[in-house]
């Protein structure tokens, strides 16, 4: 199971439905870029196609962990799954240019809370948004390159938050090739999206890329195990 091609922009309504939980608003969620001129758009992180019915088996399996009581219940076109990002972070984001990572201890809350999804009836099942509710500041998440080009620069605006509305200070911080420097994001989008969008991305790479520090290997491959874990029997009887 491979992501397909990059997802077209969601509709305007989906993408404010998004910004008006999103901690940043209506900013790109990596650079901080403002949505003026439409800048940012709304980017699914799993993959608005799998609604059609060439996926409807791997769509019952997504349903089952996340809690779900009947198939063709979840909505990709939900909030929770919909990045702001600026074009080419969203085609990055697709094309597994990058990979949006949960910190550790959110992905300890994720694992306990599926795997107690696993041994319940159907009539029991706790929904996603239930379980595991979006703190004030947001789900913190990492990003690591996979794939941009040597030249690629982040340009990250510094915003300030003024009577709980963000203003664009006129600063920003460029990052360069490989961002190992790159602060931490804070996101609405739900972490069992993340974890399935991270989880597809790292089971089909072959080596992890060289520039990645050792101590973040490390903690990469804690999170694909705690992903296989949670998700190989789901994923195996879906293909």
């Amino acid at each position: 199971m491979v992501f397909l091609d990059r997802d077209m922009p969601c509709r305007r309504s989906t993408r404010l439905r998004a910004a008006s939980v999103a901690f940043y608003h209506d900013f790109c969620e990596i650079s901080h870029m403002p949505n003026t001129c439409s800048v940012v758009q709304g980017c699914h992180c799993l993959p608005h196609c799998w609604m059609n019915d060439t996926f409807e088996d791997l769509m019952r399996v997504v349903e089952y962990h996340f809690g779900f009581r009947y198939s063709k219940s979840l909505n990709l076109d939900t909030r929770w799954n919909i990045f702001l990002l600026k074009s080419d972070f969203h085609n990055y984001l697709d094309r597994n240019g990058l990979l949006v990572l949960p910190l550790e201890g959110i992905l300890n809350l994720v694992e306990p809370f599926a795997l107690k999804n696993l041994d319940l009836d159907l009539g029991d099942k706790i929904l996603y948004t239930t379980a595991l509710q979006m703190p004030a500041t947001g789900w913190p998440y990492i990003i690591l390159n996979l794939g941009l080009p040597e030249s690629h620069v982040i340009l990250r605006k510094t915003l300030e938050r003024v009577q709980g509305v963000w203003t664009d200070t006129g600063n920003s911080t460029t990052y360069k090739h490989p961002f190992k420097d790159f602060p931490i994001i804070r996101s609405h989008v739900h972490p069992c999206f993340v974890v399935l969008n991270a989880y597809n991305k790292l089971k089909n790479l072959r080596k992890y890329p060289a520039h990645w520090p050792s101590q973040q290997m490390t903690k990469t491959k804690h999170h694909e195990h705690c992903l296989a874990s949670l998700f190989k029997h789901g994923w195996s009887s879906s293909r």
